[in-house]
């Protein structure tokens, strides 16, 4: 994060100062790292930036000045393909090793058609003094903040942040009232308006130029539309969502001081930090944010994960909608990506887990001696459930039932009986009650049809949490099922976790230390294969 900002005056138009000093104190904690200036002869074009080394740090100050001394060039951001960019310009005498010049030479060879070449965030600003025109270019998606105001004389001010144009010492801050009810409705100002008058937000993907005479011409030069040569194939257009992934990665990782990322606790950081990892050979430093009174907050178990890289694991996720690719992501997670799991939901669309076409997955899981952990998420039929937060209270437990039911009753456990299988809220109402599954299973024929034993047995063959809630259901399931089927579950930091796991063991009574130590994580030490 750097920044830029500065004054175009046009011909004709009265010679004016900027205060670029102040400008540039203003932004101070955008660029910390340096600071520069250039001002035209003729005093028509004054500029300023302040820089955060990133790439280049010996070399890469700006503004920078093309070799012929006709254009002048202030980048805020970075230009993600400029090594691949300045490899096509090798005769050009480039004066730096950065990211930011090669838009030089391709401004002379390409005009405005320059920014159609460049992957990257940035905000740039570029006057070619030959023609005393300003370019002002903001990325395609607005990463990066350009704002810029029309003055009394003609002038153009812009800078990365608003108020740096207010320290200019040329426009003071006046309220634009128009925008006050979109800020409102939306949490934001929609380009190019914003909240004070006279004060424009340059469009993402746009280009502005300032011609001579004091004209200004907006173009849109990038929109987002639908790809024509997507793959066809699912197992393809996941190979292809991979490469474009790994390539942007690939890309960003460019850096001359050490790469961070942030970690949200989500699947798209979580991604990206995973991908960065098997991209380079440097440590990827993550950092997750808290802030106080936040309703969720994650920064403990990103601390705790911190403090004890040997103690967490990561679960994979797969895509059961379709069993070959999950066949085979479940095999990449295990063998590439070095999880030692993967959570599931207790259906896949219409299909229970039982569903013969998910045979293979389950055969795959057996094979790898992985642990399968179902979570569910809701009830599949929610017309009696939309009051008093049932949808949770009683839709979570019975829809652990009925996955357990399809695995025992339609016979995926006596097909894998080598399967490791933990299940989320203590598994649901079945646990608790399969005294009337074992009567069924002697009363009826029906019942018994394809089971080799009655249906408590293979429940004892499963794994539950602890998220039961009070002491005693935990002792029944402890003594049920034994305390080596027994996992510590928490489910914080959400409103049905409990933030005391450790105080609801401690008040089952009759546990000796051995079953304190195999739930509290000696369980999950030994299906998880940690060594602790």
């Amino acid at each position: 994060m750097c920044g830029i900002a500065g004054l175009y005056l046009p011909e004709g138009a009265p010679l004016i100062e900027a205060n670029l000093d102040a400008m540039a104190s203003v932004m101070a904690h955008r660029g910390p790292d340096g600071r520069g200036r250039f001002v035209s002869p003729n005093r028509r074009y004054q500029g300023v930036f302040t820089r955060l080394a990133i790439i280049d740090l010996d070399t890469g100050d700006q503004p920078i000045e093309s070799a012929d001394g006709k254009r002048v060039l202030m980048g805020n951001g970075e230009i993600y393909n400029y090594v691949e960019l300045r490899r096509e310009v090798r005769d050009y005498p480039f004066k730096t090793q950065g990211d930011m010049e090669v838009v030089l030479p391709l401004a002379t060879s390409l005009g405005d058609d320059f920014v159609h070449r460049l992957n990257g965030m940035y905000a740039l600003a570029l006057y070619d003094a030959g023609r005393h025109r300003l370019v002002l270019v903001r990325d395609r998606l607005g990463v990066k903040p350009l704002y810029w105001a029309r003055l009394a004389g003609g002038g153009v001010l812009f800078a990365s942040e608003i108020k740096a144009l207010f320290a200019s010492g040329l426009i003071a801050p006046a309220v634009n009232e128009a925008a006050v009810s979109s800020y409102l409705a939306h949490g934001y100002v929609p380009a190019p308006d914003t909240l004070f008058r006279g004060v424009n937000k340059l469009a993402p993907g746009s280009l502005l130029s300032v011609d001579d005479g004091g004209a200004i011409a907006i173009k849109r030069y990038w929109r987002a539309t639908m790809a024509d040569n997507l793959p066809q194939d699912p197992v393809d257009v996941e190979d292809h969502l991979r490469d474009l992934l790994r390539d942007s990665l690939r890309l960003q990782l460019r850096s001359d001081v050490p790469v961070g990322a942030l970690l949200s606790g989500g699947l798209d950081s979580g991604l990206m930090v995973a991908l960065a990892a098997q991209l380079t050979d440097k440590p990827v430093n993550t950092f997750t944010v808290r802030f106080p009174g936040a309703a969720v907050d994650e920064s403990p178990l990103a601390g705790a994960v911190a403090e004890h890289p040997d103690r967490f694991v990561g679960l994979g996720s797969v895509p059961l909608q379709n069993t070959e690719m999950a066949v085979a992501e479940l095999e990449r997670c295990v063998h590439e990506l070095g999880l030692r799991g993967v959570e599931i939901h207790s259906r896949v669309g219409d299909d229970e887990l039982s569903a013969p076409r998910l045979e293979p997955f389950f055969a795959k899981a057996e094979e790898l001696g992985i642990l399968i952990f179902i979570h569910t998420a809701g009830y599949s039929h929610t017309d009696r459930l939309t009051e008093h937060y049932f949808l949770n209270i009683i839709g979570h437990p019975m829809e652990a039932t009925m996955a357990l039911s399809h695995l025992i009753f339609d016979g995926v456990m006596d097909r894998h009986p080598g399967l490791k299988i933990c299940v989320a809220h203590g598994g649901g109402f079945l646990p608790s009650y399969a005294g009337r599954m074992d009567h069924a299973y002697h009363a009826r024929a029906d019942v018994r049809d394809g089971l080799a034993l009655p249906p408590g047995e293979y429940l004892k063959r499963f794994y539950f949490d602890t998220m039961v809630f009070e002491p005693d259901q935990l002792e029944y399931l402890i003594k049920k099922f034994g305390s080596d089927h027994i996992l510590l579950g928490t489910d914080y930091p959400y409103d049905m976790g409990d933030d005391d796991p450790l105080g609801l063991l401690g008040r089952v009574p009759g546990l000796d230390e051995a079953a304190h130590a195999a739930i509290q994580g000696g369980n999950a030490a030994q299906l998880l294969k940690l060594d602790i």
